[in-house]
């Protein structure tokens, strides 16, 4: 008798590429296209990357904008306050009919791909080391603020033990600030992106925290399954990286891109 086990993989493959088939097709970039308007969910206010400054919007608002007018599409921006509370797609209640781009310090790990497509990073995040003068790393103890972003809090404070560091929580950076202002605190941590925005380098030494974690890019996020508009997108901002254009935002706003 002939075994038709050798076939089942085979089988299973066939039945795979059959169900695929019957998928709707991805029209997200030519619905956009065909809008010519592109709609983008935000949190009210995550300077340097988000600003509620007609003028200045953010690094990540002006990044986009440009984005999409060469894309040759509008830009329609929805702020919503749970971005700010913390960092967790799943609790923002967004959704398509919100908007089809989401900014805002969107992580690029395996947690975030889990949930949503993202574009290559186009800058990079990371813990900061924030101090007044000379100062020789370790300090005894640093004031810490993380904010909204979700870098790794644990293996930043693994770091922090091994070097012998005693972590001071601030309610926020403004909090940090203040305390730098009345000479409570000579040294601190919070992310990278929030120190360019608070503490002027003609004052203040940045650098990245030593042995620390390492960092991490920022994306554009999309709703799961828009890939040829993610796609777009990634083509544009690969234009953008190599023609200066992001460099040269990013500089308006006191980042770095590496």
């Amino acid at each position: 008798m002939i075994s038709l086990r050798p076939l089942v993989p085979l089988a299973v493959s066939f039945a795979i590429l059959f169900g695929v088939s019957f998928l709707p097709s991805d029209e997200s970039w030519s619905e956009i296209h065909q809008a010519e308007r592109l709609t983008v969910c935000a949190p009210r206010e995550m300077g340097p990357l988000v600003t509620r400054d007609r003028e200045k919007p953010g690094f990540e608002i002006e990044l986009l904008r440009e984005a999409a007018s060469r894309m040759g599409l509008t830009i329609t921006v929805t702020q919503n306050a749970a971005m700010n509370r913390e960092y967790n797609p799943t609790n923002w209640r967004i959704s398509r009919a919100n908007c089809r781009v989401i900014v805002g310090g969107i992580r690029d790990n395996v947690w975030s791909r889990s949930l949503l497509e993202l574009t290559a990073p186009y800058l990079l995040s990371e813990w900061t080391w924030v101090h007044k003068g000379e100062a020789a790393w370790p300090p005894e103890s640093v004031a810490f603020a993380p904010g909204t972003f979700s870098l790794d809090r644990v293996a930043l404070a693994q770091s922090l033990i091994r070097a012998g560091v005693d972590a001071l929580p601030m309610q926020n950076v403004d909090d940090l600030v203040e305390a730098f202002t009345q000479g409570e605190i000579s040294s601190a941590i919070t992310e990278s992106t929030i120190a360019a925005a608070h503490f002027d380098t003609s004052e203040f030494s940045l650098s990245p925290v030593p042995n620390g974690p390492a960092a991490t890019g920022l994306s554009f996020g999309f709703w799961k399954g828009d890939t040829t508009l993610r796609r777009q997108m990634d083509a544009t901002l690969a234009d953008l990286k190599a023609d200066g254009t992001v460099a040269k935002l990013a500089e308006n706003y006191g980042l770095t891109v590496r």
